[in-house]
């Protein structure tokens, strides 16, 4: 059973690093715009983690 609890807490973590690119990534995307402005996002970086 405890195979299962380690298992588990390995694929959290996983799901965590992944939100941490996408939030990463959707900070530098608009950064690299082709008209050498930034774009604004209708989300602030607090708002792209969900708790669910």
């Amino acid at each position: 059973m405890n195979d299962l609890y380690e298992i588990l807490r390995q694929k959290e973590m996983a799901i965590e690093r992944v939100r941490k690119e996408i939030a990463a990534l959707k900070f530098v995307v608009p950064l690299l715009g082709d008209d050498g402005e930034p774009r604004r996002t209708s989300e602030s970086p607090s708002s792209w983690r969900k708790d669910s």
